[in-house]
């Protein structure tokens, strides 16, 4: 290894790392905030509150929990397998 080419990585090295030192002491915190979708009607399971009284009842073979990247993508699975006894039911959304 020549010189000048040990000089210029060690270096870029050494700008490296003082760069990233620099950029984490300019990182400012900032207060966690937890705002799951459902997370009232979890509290409110969890502290034994009456559920309310279903208003509507079906029947279906398959019942798809959350209208989400993996909820849809099952029931298109299901549909292009030939099912249609299914039902997607969409989450609580982030408020």
């Amino acid at each position: 290894m020549q010189r000048r080419a040990f000089l210029l990585g060690a270096t870029a090295a050494a700008a490296v790392a003082g760069g990233a030192g620099y950029l984490r002491a300019r990182i400012v915190e900032t207060p966690a905030q937890v705002r799951y979708p459902g997370m009232q009607a979890g509290h409110a399971l969890r502290d034994g509150a009456a559920l309310p009284e279903p208003t509507d009842a079906r029947a279906c073979g398959v019942a798809i929990l959350g209208s989400g990247v993996a909820g849809l993508s099952c029931a298109w699975k299901l549909a292009r397998e030939g099912h249609a006894d299914f039902v997607v039911v969409a989450g609580p959304e982030y408020a």
